[in-house]
C-alpha cells in the first residue's frame, strides 16, 4: 500500500454537522451553564430573573396559594403548571445560548487547526 502524503490526509472528525456534540462538549455546556447559574445566584439570583421573566405566570401561582396549606396540591394545579411551563422556557433559552456560544467557538477553534494545518502543508510542499 502506497502511503499517503501530508497534503492529503484530512483530520477525521466524528461529524462535520456544526450542531452534533459529544457527550464531552455536552457535559462542558453544562458545567458552563452551571458556572452561569451560580455567578448569576451570587448577584441576584437566577431564580429571581427566571420570576421576573415569568411574572404574568407566578403571580397568580403566589395567589393561589396564599392561606393554603394541602389544598393548594389540587387547587393550584392549572398555575403551577403554567409556571412550570414558563420556568422551563427559561431555562431552556439559556441553555440553548449557552450551546449556540460553545458551537460558535468550536467552529473557530476548528477553522484555526484547519488553517494551520494548511499553511503546515503548505510550507512542507
Amino acid at each position: 500500500m502506497a502511503q499517503a502524503d501530508a497534503s492529503q490526509t484530512k483530520t477525521y472528525r466524528l461529524s462535520d454537522d456544526p450542531s452534533f456534540l459529544t457527550n464531552q462538549e455536552k457535559n462542558h455546556i453544562y458545567r458552563v451553564q452551571h458556572k452561569r447559574h451560580r455567578r448569576i445566584s451570587k448577584l441576584g439570583g437566577a431564580a429571581g430573573v427566571a420570576y421576573k421573566l415569568c411574572d404574568p405566570v407566578v403571580k397568580p401561582y403566589v395567589d393561589c396559594t396564599k392561606h393554603r396549606l394541602i389544598s393548594l396540591l389540587w387547587a393550584c394545579r392549572d398555575e403551577k403548571a403554567q409556571m412550570a411551563d414558563c420556568l422551563h422556557e427559561v431555562a431552556e433559552r439559556a441553555r440553548e445560548e449557552v450551546t449556540e456560544e460553545y458551537l460558535r467557538q468550536r467552529q473557530a477553534k476548528r477553522a484555526a487547526e484547519d488553517a494551520a494545518l494548511s499553511k503546515e502543508t503548505a510550507a512542507s510542499s
